[in-house]
């Protein structure tokens, strides 16, 4: 059993959606998950979130920062981040007083930490602020980490096992 991490784009409209959910699901579905980890961000994080609660495994959340709230822009976005951190198995706070660029790339980085494999949904390119999904997979890959990455854009799935 293992502990799957996920980072991925925010704005996921440009994309194929049912490409990333078919995906997401057969790749979620092959894997032995004791524990999901997400930091619930729009997107990516919470579609992930969606589909480990469905399928009864249990949940952690990395809360990048204090106020973090404020980062959901819709209601809508915020209802629905409420609805998945309170079906958390835990959450966990960094010590960030706002949301900042710092606070959401020391939260990938945990999510990274405390990680089995990472799933990515992530187009390829470079991040466009600190703490994106490419300084991520950067992290990860420094770190040997196993990446199963799903790019949307170009509709396939790569595997990068550093497993022994």
């Amino acid at each position: 059993m293992i502990i799957v991490g996920i980072s991925g784009h925010q704005n996921l409209s440009k994309f194929d959606i049912n490409w990333i959910n078919k995906e997401l699901l057969i790749t979620i579905n092959k894997l032995p998950i004791a524990l999901g980890m997400s930091s619930l961000a729009i997107g990516s994080d919470q579609l992930f979130a969606e589909l480990i609660i469905e399928k009864k495994i249990p949940l952690n959340i990395i809360i990048p920062c204090t106020n973090y709230e404020k980062t959901f822009t819709s209601s809508r976005d915020l209802e629905k981040y409420k609805l998945l951190l309170g079906k958390a198995a835990q959450q966990f706070k960094l010590d960030y007083n706002e949301p900042t660029e710092q606070a959401f790339y020391a939260a990938g980085k945990s999510i990274v930490k405390t990680s089995n494999l990472l799933i990515t949904i992530w187009d390829g390119l470079k991040a466009k602020g600190l703490g994106g999904t490419g300084d991520i997979v950067e992290y990860a890959l420094e770190r040997r980490l196993s990446v199963i990455h799903l790019n949307p854009l170009t509709k396939l799935t790569t595997y990068h096992n550093y497993a022994d």
